[in-house]
């Protein structure tokens, strides 16, 4: 038959008296801990079952203990206690009090507080066996304790619910609360059009996965950038700052000079707003990006625009320096190439490739000077000379800063 440890903080004989008056003692052993700090030892050391806490203690206030524990642990305290001001009472349980009792109970009604408290406790832990391991984690459900490569991580009691809700639900999507969680966000932010859950269980760098889950609305939203309706999905890459990126995308427009006859190619084109923006200045437009779901964005942006953009564009998903060499041995030749890589800038493979093609003209939109540099100057050793350079400042106030340059071919 398990026995439970019961801690108890007091000051005074009551629950002392409370305890030994009761007929349920088999199957509980009581520690008494006189003050704060000692108490707090022995629940750092001991790992006891549940707390009855007072909270007038001679050496620190009762309620900074309740606070402490919590911090380190969700194990349930109940108070017991002859403070019976009600703002008292709601203080201890927003604390993390899992109860609040008078010192004037019956023995009795204490034992069935503390038997209904670890009732409860028992009914929340996720797995019957005592630990957890998986890889380099190793969970402790008895003592609650949590240890990474074998040594112990201290999480806030909300922290270890998480973790706990994520061991135990391995591999599963959990939606059964996303009615809930969607009512509560419109309700706070009525501007809200669509709700999206994305799932990534890799242990990589990248933030969003590949499968995605609508919740509530269509799934995207939609904004208009430089005359492209487009739809936005969670895995678009979008310039946040409308405003200042429609300048951008003009800066860039005037620097490719673009007349009615000419192959538009756009290197990294994304949902394909650069390109599909000069649409109506040129003959044809080729667009390339590597994520799947902003060349299928970019087609539909396309087909928003109208019969006549759509039959003079085209977009296909592949890497941009594979997509430049395998159209460069082909034999295509664009007038115009519009490079928008990443801030590692261009490999040399696609630079390459965009000189073998050999546009009149080159333009690159960098979120990154320092690459654009460097690749302006391979370019430079490579039949093309740098007209042109224009910042533009999308994100005030840091140190981040887009620049357009001009490249004709000498």
């Amino acid at each position: 038959m398990t026995q439970y440890t019961v801690l108890i903080i007091h000051n005074d004989e009551i629950m002392q008296k409370l305890i030994e008056n009761t007929s349920d003692t088999e199957n509980y052993r009581f520690h008494q801990a006189e003050n704060g700090l000692g108490g707090l030892s022995f629940f750092y050391a001991g790992h006891p079952d549940i707390v009855l806490l007072d909270l007038v203690l001679p050496d620190m206030d009762g309620m900074d203990v309740l606070k402490m524990i919590r911090q380190e642990s969700g194990t349930p305290v109940i108070i017991v206690t002859s403070k019976t001001e009600e703002a008292v009472m709601v203080e201890a349980l927003d604390c993390g009090a899992d109860d609040y009792v008078a010192k004037s109970c019956h023995a009795e009604e204490l034992m069935a507080r503390i038997r209904a408290a670890l009732r409860h406790r028992e009914d929340q832990r996720p797995v019957k066996d005592d630990t957890f391991r998986m890889d380099y984690l190793e969970i402790d459900f008895e003592k609650r304790k949590v240890y990474v490569h074998g040594k112990q991580v201290h999480l806030t009691p909300v922290e270890y619910k998480i973790l706990i809700l994520m061991v135990t639900n391995k591999g599963k999507v959990l939606t059964n609360t996303a009615e809930e969680l969607c009512t509560r966000l419109k309700a706070q932010f009525a501007e809200i059009t669509t709700i999206l859950l994305n799932v990534n269980a890799k242990n990589t760098n990248v933030i969003l996965g590949t499968e995605t889950h609508t919740l509530y609305g269509q799934g995207y939203i939609e904004d208009t950038l430089c005359g492209v309706p487009v739809q936005l999905g969670p895995l678009s890459f979008y310039q946040v700052n409308t405003l200042a990126a429609e300048q951008l995308y003009g800066i860039a427009a005037q620097y490719a000079q673009l007349t009615p006859d000419d192959l538009l190619l756009d290197l990294y084109c994304g949902m394909g707003t650069i390109g599909l923006s000069m649409a109506a200045h040129c003959r044809e437009l080729i667009g390339v990006e590597i994520v799947p779901e902003a060349i299928e964005s970019a087609k539909a942006n396309a087909a928003r625009m109208g019969a006549d953009v759509a039959a003079k564009s085209r977009f296909f998903c592949a890497d941009a320096g594979q997509a430049a060499t395998r159209l460069a041995a082909e034999g295509l030749h664009p007038d115009i190439v519009m490079l928008d890589p990443p801030r590692k800038g261009c490999d040399e493979a696609t630079l390459s490739a965009v000189v073998r093609m050999s546009p009149r003209r080159v333009v690159y939109v960098s979120c990154n000077p320092a690459t654009a540099a460097r690749d302006a100057a391979w370019l430079e050793q490579n039949g093309y000379h740098a007209e042109k350079v224009q910042p533009v400042d999308l994100f005030p106030r840091t140190r981040h800063c887009e620049c357009v340059l001009s490249l004709s071919k000498v």
